[in-house]
């Protein structure tokens, strides 16, 4: 009579379901997959910001910032991405969905389609539909929003 399942198949598929809920687990909210010059990561609760790289993971309370004449760019798991430009400084707000907040400089993000993406600062936050869109934080802390396609809802952020 033959065994249905020999121990080798079995050891093999226990093996793969390890993996992959592992790369499932592991997975972070956000990835930099692109860095141009000075780019540094603030690990949530650190005081010390290290250098980033391409392949760098963020998760929630993590900062990323750029320095003069740097560039970032921040891919999530849907393919949605944000791009930093010199002296920004950005906050993975949450550790399952699409939400950021920018703490000075510009930033252009392409949310896809359905992904819920919320994107603010200090004073306002853009509630995001399938949008390309720029956010920046002047050095005076003033908020300025463009929608280059898209919907966007602004609505303001009550104090904390």
């Amino acid at each position: 009579m033959r065994r249905m399942f020999d121990l080798g198949y079995l050891l093999a598929m226990s093996l793969l379901l390890v993996v992959l809920v592992s790369a499932v687990a592991a997975a972070a909210p956000a990835t930099v997959t692109a860095v141009q010059n000075l780019v540094s990561k603030q690990a949530a609760g650190s005081t010390e910001f290290v250098p980033a790289k391409v392949g760098t993971a963020l998760d929630k309370g993590d900062r990323l910032a750029t320095g003069k004449r740097s560039a970032a760019q921040v891919t999530f798991p849907d393919n949605s991405y944000v791009r930093l430009g010199e002296r920004a400084d950005i906050v993975i707000r949450s550790a399952t969905g699409i939400a950021l907040r920018v703490e000075q400089g510009r930033v252009f993000a392409k949310f896809e389609k359905g992904s819920g993406a919320a994107i603010g600062g200090r004073a306002a936050v853009a509630a995001v539909k399938g949008t390309e869109i720029e956010f920046i934080v002047t050095d005076q802390g003033k908020e300025i929003v463009r929608c280059h396609q898209g919907e966007v809802t602004l609505s303001r952020v009550p104090p904390e």
